[in-house]
């Protein structure tokens, strides 16, 4: 029973390790997000200020390629971030199917060990009440 409850010990460390991966690459996309809509906020309020300002369109043209370029960097990263979440979302599954595994098998053993220990009781009862049922006989005998 001990070794399945470092069993369960390691699966617990093992799935909050995943989590914590999960948690920052959640994070790590959440903040490519975040760099994201702040590049198309700063395209759309450069692009009105060169409706107001006709002679920054040249300027405008060379920053709003840049800007595409990282947006398009960024939006490829988030991809790759979309498959090792993925990926980490099937390793923590995996984890915690292992880790339940090992608790239903704890379970069962605990289960098994009362069962045991409530049959010893039970046949230790069964003997005592035989041996005061034989002596009450034998008395009567007497």
């Amino acid at each position: 029973m001990k070794s399945l409850k470092t069993l369960i010990d390691i699966s617990n460390q093992e799935l909050d390790r995943l989590r914590k991966e999960m948690n920052k690459l959640l994070d790590y996309q959440s903040d490519l997000e975040s760099k994201k809509s702040d590049l198309q906020e700063k395209l759309k309020s450069e692009a009105e200020y060169t409706v107001v300002h006709p002679e920054a369109k040249a300027a405008y043209d060379l920053f709003a390629m840049n800007v595409q370029t990282k947006i398009q960097n960024i939006e490829y990263d988030m991809k790759q971030f979309d498959v090792l979440i993925s990926q980490m979302q099937e390793s923590i599954s995996e984890a915690f199917s292992e880790l339940k595994k090992y608790e239903i098998l704890l379970d069962q053993k605990i289960a098994m060990e009362l069962k045991e220990h409530n049959a010893k009781e039970q046949k230790a009862s069964d003997e005592m009440s035989n041996v005061v049922y034989l002596r009450k006989q034998k008395e009567s005998e007497d």
